[in-house]
Formats: structure tokens, C-alpha cells, sequence
């Protein structure tokens, strides 16, 4: 008798932690990706850009890449989870600073050339949307304009 009334919880419990994966994608993310190339008047910029997606919704999570060589950058909601909310975000752009042997940061020299308009900075009023599923988002930003 006692087995007739655990297996039913068991059965129930194994449905709901299946879907439950199946719904968040077994950790890949949530509702979509996004991968893209950041320019700078056309040319790919260098590693070390930070790229931002804070969503327009309230309690929204904030994805965020890096650049790299090539200019590519894949977003992640923390360092094992790739992913981005679908829908419009706030798209900011920074700098990401190294730290020399004694823990001084400073501006790497391929990135010292790099300007960011402040339409792109920390008061960005670039926003691109998210859609579900797979995203290529390319940023292409003109840093003649940046002050």
C-alpha cells in the first residue's frame, strides 16, 4: 500500500522537474539568445567592449557580453548561463579596464581609441529588440560623435 502512494508523487514530481527544464531550456538561457559584431565607423572594435542589454520591463535581467578581437560578442545572463529576455532593451556600451601587477586599472592601448557617444554610453538612448529564439544584433555606433 505504501509504494501505491508514493509512486504517484513520483510520477507527478518527475513530470513537473521535466517540464520545468523543458520551460527554461536545461539552463541555456531563457527565452532567447543573442550573438552580434560591434562597430565603430564600420570596423570592428577590439577586445575588451562591454556590451549591455538592460530590458525595458521592470524586474527585467540584464545580459551582458564582451567583445572580442573580431568585435563579437555572445550575451550571458551571469558567467554560465547564455541567454537575453526577449523583447526591447537599453543597449549601453563601456570600456572594460585591465589591472596592472600592483591592482592599478587602466585602459588597455588597442582600446584607448575606442570613443563611445553618450547615446551609447551610460545614458544610452539606443534600444534593439530582442525576439525569441536565436538574435544576431549588430551595434554599429559612429565614435566621431563621442565628446
Amino acid at each position: 500500500m505504501r509504494s501505491a502512494v508514493i509512486e504517484p508523487c513520483r510520477r507527478e514530481w518527475f513530470l513537473i522537474a521535466t517540464a520545468t527544464l523543458v520551460s527554461i531550456g536545461c539552463g541555456r538561457g531563457v527565452g532567447a539568445t543573442a550573438t552580434g559584431v560591434v562597430r565603430a565607423n564600420g570596423k570592428p572594435v577590439p577586445a575588451g567592449v562591454i556590451i549591455r542589454f538592460q530590458p525595458r520591463v521592470p524586474n527585467g535581467s540584464t545580459s551582458i557580453g564582451v567583445t572580442d578581437s573580431e568585435g563579437r560578442f555572445t550575451l550571458r545572463f551571469n558567467a554560465s548561463t547564455f541567454g537575453v529576455m526577449p523583447g526591447d532593451s537599453v543597449v549601453s556600451l563601456a570600456i572594460r579596464e585591465s589591472y596592472d601587477s600592483q591592482g592599478v586599472p587602466f585602459i588597455p592601448p588597442e582600446l584607448r581609441a575606442v570613443r563611445i557617444p553618450e547615446s551609447c554610453g551610460t545614458r544610452s538612448t539606443l534600444v534593439k529588440t530582442v525576439k525569441p529564439g536565436a538574435n544576431v544584433i549588430d551595434i554599429d555606433i559612429d565614435s566621431d560623435a563621442a565628446p
